[in-house]
């Protein structure tokens, strides 16, 4: 394994980082940053977004630009690139927008924007207008990770939100590619009971008409990555359960040889960033052999990890990280190479 620093800043707190890989092979990454050198906090109206690519498997990287939201006293939240089949790049994310009329870190005094995007066909150079989702109702979604394409016609993006009725929920919304309609949500998993809160999920096109959607769950028994299947295309969902991954939160990744892998943070002692994988697109996980990226983890806020596979079968892992030694959040990355399959698998 080889670590690498992908940004680093003195004066800003940066999480939450997508990665991404068109065909050509460039690298492509957007994470949040905050401003405040001694800010820890998740909430911030001014945060902006930043964008990088590399060249070079992960090696070096070169800021392409900064995105603000463009909107009065409004921070952008968890933004995340989707390479599209056409080599297009679109970027989402949601928005804090502050409800006292000042920049603000305080969860009372802000509320959720619900989904925004924009599209670039120049390789992220320049961006085309931001777009907003249309609001469900009384539901403010929020989306963490990137959409999946499905064969050129729709992207399906996984978010959650408030439903009413207990706990949060994750749903499904899709829009047509380029176009203003995004449809009705598909409820994927949601306790009426609230007793379980379904947050921060990730979706992945296991065999076309089976998708995986892996969610982060707070509840009780703690903080867990729980799933669900559909084999109709997200229209209809199986009851998730308990996947016995002990991190969060996940991100979830179909390799070439068809292998499925989760990454997350280990949040609890040894900090870090751990992998699992499945061998049966994700109907079990292999917990007994956990891969450890990273166990030298500074504390608990850390993790939020994304992979791709490189062109040469090896992965890079992304996440936002911190040390004892260095405590000054930034993004890293993971270059790796998985282990064959062998006869046992």
């Amino acid at each position: 394994m080889k670590h690498y620093i992908v940004h680093r800043e003195e004066t800003s707190y940066l999480s939450f980082p997508s990665f991404q890989i068109d065909p050509s092979g460039v690298l492509y990454t957007v994470f949040r940053s905050a401003p405040g050198k001694k800010s820890k906090t998740h909430i911030d109206t001014r945060s902006i977004a930043i964008i990088k690519h590399s060249h070079d498997d992960g090696k070096h990287w070169r800021v392409m630009g900064h995105i603000a939201s463009g909107l009065n006293h409004t921070g952008i939240q968890d933004s995340a690139l989707t390479v599209l089949e056409n080599g297009d790049l679109l970027l989402s994310y949601f928005a804090w927008v502050s409800r006292i009329g000042k920049h603000t870190k305080k969860r009372r005094n802000v509320t959720m924007q619900g989904l925004f995007t924009r599209y670039s066909s120049t390789g992220g150079q320049t961006w085309g207008l931001t777009k907003h989702t249309p609001h469900y109702s009384a539901l403010q979604v929020a989306s963490s990770q990137p959409a999946i394409v499905h064969y050129g016609d729709f992207l399906a993006f996984c978010g959650y939100g408030d439903i009413g009725g207990g706990g949060a929920c994750c749903l499904l919304v899709r829009p047509q590619i380029g176009g203003e309609d995004w449809g009705k949500p598909r409820k994927i998993a949601h306790d009426p009971t609230g007793k379980l809160d379904f947050l921060e999920p990730c979706l992945v096109d296991c065999k076309g008409n089976h998708w995986l959607c892996l969610m982060r769950v707070e509840g009780e028994g703690g903080t867990r990555i729980y799933q669900a299947h559909s084999w109709d295309r997200g229209e209809t969902w199986e009851v998730p359960r308990d996947t016995g991954i002990q991190g969060v939160p996940p991100h979830v990744l179909k390799l070439r040889d068809g292998r499925v892998l989760c990454t997350y943070g280990r949040r609890i002692k040894p900090y870090g960033i751990r992998v699992c994988w499945s061998y049966d697109d994700g109907l079990t996980w292999d917990t007994e052999r956990e891969i450890v990226l990273r166990d030298d983890g500074g504390g608990w806020d850390l993790g939020y990890p994304s992979t791709v596979q490189l062109q040469n079968g090896k992965l890079l892992t992304g996440y936002y990280f911190y040390t004892k030694k260095d405590k000054r959040r930034r993004i890293e990355c993971t270059v790796w190479k998985p282990e064959a399959l062998n006869d046992d698998d």
